[in-house]
């Protein structure tokens, strides 16, 4: 695999996983489902209702199945055979850009400010 070929994946995909982020967070704000495990000040409840462990685990869930989609789609069809180190680096890239555009986009701009 090149190193243009890389790029562009990440390019693309680290676009779409922060498009789906952005629509994620606007999805629980918007329906109070955010609230289930936090408070209004953001920090964990004392008791956390089942809701928010169901909430908060349905959030890995689909970052797993973002990662497996972009596997799949990314390498997969596309005929790559590459090893796990590189697969764990190459998602590892990934997910370090969508939690980068969380801290500064989401974060930063919209709940600091």
């Amino acid at each position: 695999m090149a190193t243009i070929e890389i790029l562009r994946y990440l390019l693309i995909w680290g676009t779409i996983g922060a498009v789906l982020f952005s629509f994620f967070v606007i999805f629980v704000f918007r329906f109070g489902i955010v609230y289930t495990a936090r408070n209004e000040e953001g920090q964990l409840k004392e008791k956390i209702p089942l809701t928010g462990y169901l909430t908060s685990g349905g959030f890995l869930i689909l970052v797993v199945l973002f990662l497996v989609t972009t596997n799949y789609f990314g390498f997969y069809q596309a005929g790559y055979q590459m090893n796990i180190w590189c697969l764990y680096a190459l998602n590892l890239v990934l997910y370090l850009i969508v939690f980068l555009f969380d801290t500064l986009v989401i974060d930063g701009f919209v709940i600091g400010y």
